[in-house]
C-alpha cells in the first residue's frame, strides 16, 4: 500500500494537436509508451463521487494492477493504492468485494458500489527536469478523445506548466477539466 499526493494540471486537446505534440515528443529517450485500463466504480446514486473521491482498478500493458482511492484535495489529490494479482481483480470484478485494506476501510460508507465502465489510454510519459508531462489517448464506449497533463512538485508548479504549454501549442486552457473517470461514467450512464 502506498500513499501520495498527486499535484497534476491537465487540459483537454484535439486529435490534431494530440498528434503534434506527440510527435514532438515520442522519440525522446526517456520517454516511455503504455496502455492502462482503468476500471471504474461507485454505486447508483454516485456517492462516490459526489463525496469527491474516485475508486479505480488499474491495469498496465505489463499486468501490473493497483487499487486506488483518490480523494480530492486543495493542494492535490490524495491517491492510495494497493497492489493486486490477476485472480485479486478478477474476484472483484466477479463479486464487487475488495480486498481488506485502507482503501476498502474507507469503502465502508459506501453500499451497492457496482463496476460501471472501463477506460482505455494510449499514454506517452516524458520526464522533464522536475516534472512529468503525460499525452494521452482515451477510448470508453464510442468516444476517443485526447488530453494532456503535467504532473509536477505542486499545484502551481503544474499549473504555470501547463499555460506553458498551452502558449507553446496555442491550446484553449480550462481550469474546469472534466477529469477521464467522470467522463468515462458520465458516458456510460448516458448509454
Amino acid at each position: 500500500m502506498s500513499q501520495n499526493i498527486e499535484a497534476e494540471d491537465r487540459c483537454m486537446i484535439s486529435e490534431s494537436d494530440y498528434v503534434r505534440i506527440f510527435n514532438d515528443y515520442k522519440d525522446y529517450s526517456n520517454a516511455k509508451f503504455l496502455v492502462l485500463t482503468n476500471y471504474y466504480f461507485d454505486d447508483d446514486n454516485l456517492s462516490i463521487r459526489n463525496s469527491h473521491k474516485m475508486l479505480r482498478i488499474r491495469s498496465t500493458d505489463n499486468d501490473n494492477f493497483e487499487l486506488t482511492l483518490k480523494i480530492k484535495g486543495e493542494n492535490g489529490d490524495l491517491e492510495i493504492n494497493e497492489p493486486l494479482s490477476k485472480n485479486q481483480v478478477d474476484k472483484v470484478l466477479k463479486t464487487l468485494i475488495f480486498p481488506e485494506g485502507e482503501i476498502s476501510s474507507h469503502l465502508r460508507e459506501f453500499t451497492n458500489i457496482r463496476f460501471i465502465t472501463s477506460l482505455v489510454t494510449e499514454r506517452l510519459e516524458i520526464p522533464i527536469e522536475d516534472y512529468l508531462l503525460v499525452i494521452d489517448k482515451n477510448k470508453y464506449g464510442d468516444v476517443i478523445d485526447y488530453n494532456i497533463e503535467i504532473e509536477a512538485k505542486n499545484i502551481k508548479k503544474a499549473r504555470e506548466l501547463m499555460l506553458a504549454y498551452c502558449n507553446k501549442y496555442n491550446l484553449n486552457y480550462s481550469p474546469n477539466y472534466e477529469s477521464k473517470s467522470r467522463r468515462a461514467i458520465n458516458k456510460a450512464l448516458k448509454d
